[in-house]
């Protein structure tokens, strides 16, 4: 099916809220504490902390567990 561009406009403007604030996604808040408090130096906006998260876990395997990567 065809999404109208209004509607993909809408999409990425909540994509990219969600990258700039991650406590707006409670899986990540909830699984992936231990990660963001070991590896990004506690939680920050800005996408900060999702960009730390993302680089840990292309670098180190094993540094972000299976619940955090899913989140």
């Amino acid at each position: 099916r065809t999404v109208t561009g209004d509607c993909q406009g809408e999409m990425l403007d909540y994509r990219r809220m969600l990258m700039e604030d991650f406590s707006l996604s409670p899986e990540i808040v909830l699984h992936c504490r231990g990660e963001i408090e070991a590896h990004c130096s506690g939680l920050h906006r800005k996408g900060r902390t999702l960009h730390c998260l993302m680089r840990v876990a292309r670098g180190d395997k094993g540094a972000v567990d299976n619940l955090c990567q899913t989140a």
